[in-house]
């Protein structure tokens, strides 16, 4: 038989055949080589193609390890790796909702994908049970933010007026040349708390 599995320790090929020999009770290793064959076939046959590759005849670039007391890693030297928790899949990778934690071009990052008749959901960090940070087409912060350094903002165009019982703070050009720090309500009208001397 052509499948090998790859040893955890010496990362050396082993054939069916050789790892049959391993299974007490088994001479010269041909029942063995069925026993696995059937072992095999049972696990794809009741597993997901997607669990089942993590057993079974896939590339090894997809590796958990184990890097100290009560810590796994997902790792392949170099090679930046994902993880994705799935909302909805359809087996094909062509529709799907998903979480996803990644590294991509040196960046870190975690927020959530979607393709096909998938939805754009909403992202949530929680504290106790609690929100504090809502990402749902915008930001929003449910607690008190302390800031120990400071915030920078820039100049942009006037924004729209917000929902009843909201505030949007921004800079604008004053028109000649100054920069201005407003703050916008509901009904629409800007007022000036700032200006640059």
């Amino acid at each position: 038989m052509s499948e090998t599995i790859t040893a955890r320790r010496t990362s050396t090929p082993v054939t069916f055949a050789a790892l049959a020999d391993l299974i007490p009770g088994v001479v010269g290793g041909t029942e063995g080589v069925g026993v696995l064959t059937s072992l095999r076939d049972l696990i794809q046959a009741n597993l997901t193609t997607a669990v089942a590759s993590v057993g079974y005849d896939i590339s090894t670039d997809v590796k958990l390890r184990r890097d100290a007391a009560n810590t796994l890693s997902l790792i392949n030297g170099t090679n930046a790796q994902a993880f994705h928790v799935y909302n909805t899949e359809d087996t094909s990778l062509t529709n799907y909702e998903r979480g996803v934690f990644k590294w991509d071009t040196d960046v870190l990052e975690i927020g959530m994908e979607h393709a096909g008749t998938g939805i754009q959901r909403n992202v949530q960090l929680h504290r106790g049970g609690i929100d504090h940070i809502k990402f749902n087409g915008k930001v929003l912060l449910q607690r008190d933010i302390i800031v120990s350094s400071n915030i920078t903002m820039s100049e942009a165009s006037a924004p729209p007026a917000p929902g009843a019982n909201d505030g949007k703070l921004f800079l604008v050009d004053s028109g000649s040349g100054k920069t201005e720090l407003r703050i916008i309500f509901a009904t629409g009208a800007s007022v000036l708390i700032a200006s640059e001397p």
